[in-house]
C-alpha cells in the first residue's frame, strides 16, 4: 500500500491533544501525526516541557484561523497499511473527531 493520510478534525485544541496521545499510545510515531491549529501563524512542533508534556516532534500550527476557522483543529496521521489506516481510524472515531477523509 502507498502511504496515505487520514484527516479529521477535531473541535478543540485539547480533543486535538488528547488524539495525538491516543495515536501515539496506539503506535504511531510523532513524525507520522501533525495538527493545524488555528492562532498559530506557522507549522511547529510541540514543545517538549510545554503542556504537552513529552510530545516533541508532533507538528502543530495554521494561519490564524486559516479555512478551518477558528475553533477547529485538523489531525492528520501519516499511514502505510491496512492495520494502520483502521488502527488510526478506530483512534480518530474513539475520540469523536469529526470529518474524518483519507487520501
Amino acid at each position: 500500500m502507498n502511504q496515505k493520510s487520514i484527516y479529521a478534525i477535531a473541535v478543540s485544541e485539547k480533543q486535538a491533544v488528547q488524539i495525538e496521545e491516543s495515536l501515539t499510545k496506539a503506535g504511531f510515531s510523532n513524525d507520522e501525526i501533525s495538527a493545524l491549529i488555528p492562532g498559530n501563524d506557522s507549522i511547529h512542533e510541540f514543545p517538549q516541557d510545554s503542556h504537552r508534556n513529552g510530545h516533541d516532534g508532533v507538528t502543530v500550527g495554521a494561519g490564524n484561523g486559516g479555512v478551518l476557522g477558528e475553533a477547529l483543529d485538523l489531525i492528520s496521521v501519516n499511514v502505510e497499511t491496512a492495520e494502520q489506516v483502521q488502527k488510526a481510524k478506530e483512534v480518530l472515531e474513539t475520540a469523536n473527531a469529526e470529518d474524518l477523509a483519507i487520501t
